[in-house]
């Protein structure tokens, strides 16, 4: 994972922050699927969290995977009960290898 993630970072330029959530998420995903909320991943990276605890730099990361075709995901929302659901996302790991060749 960190060689396509390293290569990434050569040849688009990611931040060290947005390499770092990739990575994360290369790691995390089953099937090329995960769920978590950005503050879950913010802790999970120990990247900082802002007052009402979420994470603009998860945020930032997450837009510009989803504007290179490489994540979507579907917004969670308070589920039965007032149980909160996590977002659910989906990496196109074909999408990050062939932009890492390219």
């Amino acid at each position: 994972m960190k060689k396509i993630v390293t290569a990434l970072q050569k040849k688009i330029g990611l931040t060290p922050n947005e390499a770092k959530i990739l990575d994360h998420y290369l790691r995390v995903a089953y099937e090329g699927k995960f769920c978590a909320s950005r503050r879950t991943i913010a802790e999970a990276l120990d990247l900082t969290l802002d007052r009402r605890g979420d994470c603009k730099a998860v945020r930032r990361a997450n837009a510009r995977f989803q504007y290179l075709g490489i994540l979507s995901w579907i917004r969670g929302s308070g589920g039965n009960g007032g149980r909160l659901q996590a977002n659910q996302y989906r990496i196109v790991p074909a999408k990050i290898e062939a932009l890492a060749i390219l």
